[in-house]
């Protein structure tokens, strides 16, 4: 019976994504989450997968509610954003 190991890849992107997270950039953790789960899910024959895809759910979810707030504040017109996605999105900073 063969041992399945931890793919060190995916953990060290599912850390990158959710540090991208943490720190003020939900988009690029968002996209970077969602293509560790694809790809810990694909090798999950070779590698076990869980430590990766739980790194990337809180990331995801950390993001996700970053996200969020960022649209309320800018539709609530109580806080601005010079983040790009809320740029492109809502235009320039008034």
């Amino acid at each position: 019976m063969t041992e399945r190991k931890i793919c060190v890849p995916a953990v060290i992107a599912a850390v990158l994504a959710l540090a991208l997270g943490i720190f003020s950039m939900p988009a690029e953790s968002i996209v970077l989450s969602l293509g560790v789960i694809i790809f810990s899910t694909a090798k999950r024959r070779k590698y076990r997968p869980l430590i990766p895809v739980i790194i990337t759910a809180l990331a995801l979810l950390l993001s996700a509610a970053f996200l969020a707030f960022l649209i309320y504040g800018e539709t609530s017109g109580t806080a601005s954003s010079s983040y790009w996605l809320m740029r492109l999105i809502f235009g320039e900073m008034r």
